[in-house]
């Protein structure tokens, strides 16, 4: 398990993240660029099955996480890769990070 450079307390000097990317090793949060949490959304294509207030709920009304939660990092400095991994919400510290494919950049990318 890969953890924050420091823990990220009041006073703290050094609170940049160390995030473990699968095909370059930890690097500096400064390297990424967060690209939200990697979370399911419904499909529009297919009404009724999913409506306009599944998406609002999906977007607006999602509970915030004081645990494990997993989110999208784009490595902008590296790699130029997505990843998903997670991220424990009070320590800061990571685990299981996994590639996205090409296409797959808007959440749900699976583990490997």
């Amino acid at each position: 398990m890969t953890t924050a450079a420091q823990v990220l307390t009041p006073g703290s000097i050094d609170v940049m993240l160390l995030i473990p990317c699968p095909w370059c090793g930890p690097r500096d949060q400064c390297e990424f660029d967060y690209g939200g949490a990697d979370v399911k959304f419904p499909d529009l294509h297919h009404p009724p099955k999913n409506s306009i207030d599944d998406w609002h709920k999906a977007v607006h009304l999602r509970e915030n996480a004081r645990d494990e939660i997993r989110e999208l990092w784009y490595h902008r400095s590296g790699c130029e890769r997505w990843i998903s991994i997670t991220r424990n919400a009070l320590t800061h510290e990571f685990s299981e990070p996994s590639a996205c494919d090409e296409e797959n950049t808007s959440g749900n990318c699976d583990a490997d």
